[in-house]
């Protein structure tokens, strides 16, 4: 009997002593750091866990820690940090709970667009450049008298070089060679009951910006002073090309090296209508301004195309200074002449004699 009661006590203190094993109640799978601690989405870190309940009925304590295992947003896990009185704790450590989700970084929205090289949608003035001269004629003379750019028939002068103004806007400014471009030349026939047509009347009303957004007229008025009138200050005595660039600085590699590229072709008076007063002198009473109004690149001594200063040689305020009337050419011959040659060479016959190369202004016009 006696030894059957020690039988019975020795098989009960063998199963206190499995209940109480680390598998079940002693560190319980509860007293794991959670492993929701190390979810992105919690916004602080896990406590690691409230108390674990375990040891203190073995094995039903370990399973409670299992709680902080399901944490997926970085809430405390409520796996034990204390032991249970089962046995020690072992894993019960606080969980790391988690860090605040980031979310993303917000997303800038992206610049906003500037609209090209400065200038953008009221580009809409420039005088051509050397550059897109040659380029687009396919010489370094230029186009000469010329323009007719592959139009015929009548009027093929003035559509010809409105041709050519969209094309150089258009290597200057992608985009811009759409725009309604109007060369800024007079010629003496394709108008009204077959009368001239007037620089003036072909460029609307205004307002015109260069290149890089600056003014150069806010209406017609303004336009047609000697100088434009209300022109930012930078332009308004060296008026710009398709790039920006005041002509007068265009090729400049010094203060005493730069170009003399200021004739710019018109035909022109200071009034913005066709020049006719070559007829008032016997010098001149033969003359045609216009190079047979745009379409002749011959070397006629007829042709003596007037022209206005882009830039003044002479200084502003001086007679020579008016940006679309100012002096003549001695001829349509193509030709670069951008070196200073003290004037006219008339025995060239050529369209840049007096310093240019036969380039002329382009402007946007707002009307039919």
């Amino acid at each position: 009997m006696l030894l059957t009661r020690r039988i019975l006590v020795a098989t009960l203190f063998a199963s206190l002593a499995v209940g109480c094993t680390p598998a079940d109640g002693g560190s319980g799978t509860g007293g794991a750091p959670g492993t929701g601690g190390s979810g992105t989405g919690g916004a602080a870190p896990g406590s690691g866990g409230a108390m674990s309940s375990g040891g203190a009925q073995g094995a039903s304590g370990g399973s409670n820690g299992s709680g902080g295992a399901s944490k997926t947003g970085g809430a405390p896990g409520t796996g034990g940090n204390a032991p249970g009185s089962g046995g020690a704790v072992t894993g019960g450590g606080n969980g790391t709970g988690g860090k605040p989700a980031t979310g993303g970084m917000g997303g800038g929205g992206g610049r906003a667009a500037t609209g090209g090289a400065g200038g953008g949608s009221n580009f809409s003035f420039f005088l051509i450049s050397l550059g897109a001269v040659r380029t687009l004629s396919g010489s370094q003379d230029g186009f000469g008298g010329d323009l007719t750019y592959g139009e015929t028939g009548a009027g093929a002068g003035l559509r010809g070089a409105d041709k050519i103004c969209a094309a150089a806007a258009e290597r200057a400014q992608p985009g811009s060679g759409a725009k309604p471009w109007r060369a800024f030349l007079s010629t003496k026939a394709g108008g009204a009951n077959g009368g001239p047509v007037h620089a003036k009347d072909r460029v609307g009303t205004g307002p015109w910006y260069d290149a890089m957004g600056r003014l150069v007229a806010s209406n017609l008025t303004q336009l047609l002073m000697p100088r434009p009138g209300d022109a930012a200050a930078a332009i308004k005595d060296n008026l710009p090309n398709e790039y920006g660039i005041p002509n007068g600085m265009d090729g400049c590699t010094g203060s005493t090296t730069c170009v003399d590229n200021h004739q710019v072709i018109t035909g022109t008076n200071e009034m913005g209508m066709l020049y006719t007063d070559l007829g008032t002198s016997p010098k001149f009473a033969t003359k045609d301004a216009t190079c047979g109004d745009w379409t002749n690149k011959s070397a006629e001594t007829t042709y003596w195309p007037w022209c206005g200063h882009s830039w003044s040689r002479q200084g502003a305020g001086t007679a020579f200074n008016n940006w679309m009337s100012s002096y003549n050419d001695a001829g349509c011959v193509p030709c670069a002449r951008v070196m200073e040659a003290g004037g006219v060479i008339a025995d060239t016959h050529c369209i840049g004699s007096a310093g240019g190369y036969g380039g002329y202004y382009c402007l946007v016009t707002n009307q039919p």
